[in-house]
């Protein structure tokens, strides 16, 4: 199991910061173990949190970041059990690490490789200059991207359909353990059709076939 915790006796490393940190509890050997580091294997000074495990126990994601006034600067990332080392899962398309406004809750296929994840920043190739959700309210501003731990894809699950210039307000919710379905909530009105349920601020909840957005 998975918990956050600004604690500072939870072992060696946990005394560095009074940030929130990112654990995993081993129920069988009795051990506690940090897992919110940096890639270089360093414990993180901001603060961690929205952690989740795959249900294999072998993959953990979370969040790290700050929050000021213009809104959550987060990225997300996954540390993997087998290798004792993390990954930025925020990433875009070209690579780049996004430090901008990770959001929501963080869900995981059964083996950890699929991570499904929200956030404020360009993302991927088909997210253009009209389609920034940042420019939006900030909790309006939001898409839904699955990152493939092993192929280094990110794929754009919010998709919008007639309508792109608005993308707005969509939040992840779950991904299924065989990675197939990405479930979501959203209040975008174009993402399927005959959607005339209200305004934008009117959620509703969506299902997308991941086959189908890569």
């Amino acid at each position: 199991m998975t918990f956050e915790s600004a604690a500072q006796n939870l072992g060696a490393r946990s005394t560095s910061t009074r940030s929130g940190k990112v654990y995993l509890r081993d129920r069988r050997t009795g051990k506690t173990r940090l897992v919110s580091v940096d890639p270089s294997g360093q414990p993180f000074t901001r603060s961690s949190e929205n952690s989740n495990l795959s249900a294999d126990g072998r993959v953990v994601a979370w969040m790290t970041g700050y929050y000021d006034r213009a809104g959550p600067y987060f990225t997300t990332y996954a540390w993997d059990r087998d290798t004792g080392k993390s990954e930025a899962v925020s990433v875009a398309s070209t690579g780049a690490v996004s430090r901008n406004g990770s959001v929501g809750t963080i869900s995981l296929s059964r083996n950890g490789e699929l991570v499904l994840f929200g956030s404020r920043a360009y993302l991927t190739s088909d997210e253009s200059q009209t389609d920034d959700t940042s420019q939006l309210p900030e909790e309006q501003d939001a898409d839904v991207f699955v990152r493939d731990r092993v192929s280094g894809a990110t794929v754009r699950v919010s998709r919008p359909g007639a309508n792109p210039m608005w993308s707005v307000g969509s939040y992840p919710s779950e991904i299924s353990r065989n990675g197939r379905w990405a479930v979501f909530y959203s209040s975008h009105d174009t993402l399927v059709p005959n959607d005339n349920n209200g305004y934008i601020g009117d959620f509703d909840v969506f299902i997308q076939s991941l086959e189908r957005a890569n």
